[in-house]
């Protein structure tokens, strides 16, 4: 799990936005790994990106978004509703742990790099 947390009434208008960018121009790969759907629990919604379809999820709504990945990697954004805050949550499918470990770290690399990017570019 990896968390940001930016400071004021700008700090949270700040999350509202990155979390809006990945709603509005969501990841369609993390290099050379394909996301195979992605879960708007905000709309209900699961939207299988290589077929463009849209399921109904029967979950509460919530901000959240997740990322599902071809190879069973996933990341899940969760910005807070009380503070100028957002979580990542992270899960990768290895055949061992060492594998997983190293895979983990280059995954949340990949996706903090985007969230980074995000921030210096609307700062």
């Amino acid at each position: 799990m990896r968390s940001i947390i930016l400071k004021g009434k700008d700090g949270a208008e700040q999350i509202k936005k990155l979390v809006g960018v990945f709603r509005l121009a969501p990841i369609s790969e993390l290099r050379e790994i394909a996301v195979t759907c992605i879960e708007d629990y905000q709309s209900s919604e699961r939207m299988n990106v290589k077929e463009g379809t849209i399921v109904f999820m029967l979950f509460p709504v919530s901000n959240v978004l997740k990322h599902r990945f071809e190879d069973g990697t996933w990341f899940t954004i969760c910005p807070s509703g009380t503070e100028p805050k957002a979580k990542f949550y992270f899960g990768v499918k290895k055949e061992s742990l060492i594998e997983s470990e190293t895979y983990l770290k280059k995954i949340e690399q990949l996706v903090m790099e985007r969230v980074n990017k995000f921030m210096t570019v609307s700062i």
